[in-house]
C-alpha cells in the first residue's frame, strides 16, 4: 500500500491498448528500443495527447503501430485498469506518484493488412492463441487480457 506521505505530487498518465482478435489469436507486438519491457510482448498502445479521447488515441495507435484504420464506432471499451508502476514509482525528482489509467478496446473490425510499421520499436507482430500468451509478455498487459477473457471491466494493479 502506497503512503500518502510518500509523494508531493499527483499525476495520472493515460493510454489506449487495442485488442486485435482474428479467430480466437491476439495481436501482439514485441517490444524493442523503447527502455521500457523491451524484448516482451504487448498489444498496440500509446499514451493520449492533448485532447484526446481513449476511443481516438486507440484509432492514432492502430494506423501509427500496425497501418490500419479503425472507426471510433468500432472500437469497444472491454477492461480499464488503475494501475500503479511498482518498478518506476515516482516521475523525476519531485516525488510525484507513478499511476497510470489504461483502457483497453477490442477493434470489432478495422481496414487495412497488419503490418509493423514501427520496425525501430517492434521487433515482430505475432498472431498468438489468446489461451496460451507467451512467457515473455507484459505483466499488467497479461492480467487485461485475462480480465477481458473472464469478462471482468475493471481492475487495479499493481498496488
Amino acid at each position: 500500500m502506497i503512503e500518502k506521505d510518500q509523494y508531493t505530487k499527483f499525476k495520472l498518465s493515460p493510454a489506449s491498448y487495442i485488442i486485435f482478435i482474428q479467430t480466437d489469436k491476439i495481436l501482439l507486438l514485441k517490444r524493442q528500443n523503447t527502455g521500457f519491457m523491451d524484448g516482451f510482448y504487448s498489444v498496440p498502445a500509446g499514451h493520449l495527447e492533448g485532447a484526446e479521447t481513449f476511443t481516438t488515441c486507440a484509432v492514432r495507435e492502430a494506423e501509427e503501430e500496425v497501418g490500419v484504420r479503425i472507426e471510433e464506432s468500432d472500437l469497444e471499451a472491454v477492461h480499464l485498469m488503475h494501475r500503479y508502476e511498482l518498478n518506476r514509482p515516482f516521475i523525476g525528482d519531485d516525488k510525484t506518484l507513478n499511476e497510470r489509467m489504461d483502457c483497453f478496446l477490442l477493434a470489432k473490425k478495422w481496414q487495412g493488412e497488419i503490418r509493423n510499421t514501427e520496425p525501430d520499436k517492434c521487433s515482430e507482430l505475432q498472431w498468438c492463441e489468446i489461451n496460451d500468451l507467451p512467457e515473455k509478455i507484459v505483466p499488467y498487459v497479461k492480467h487485461a487480457i485475462e480480465s477481458y477473457r473472464k469478462g471482468v471491466f475493471y481492475s487495479e494493479y499493481g498496488w
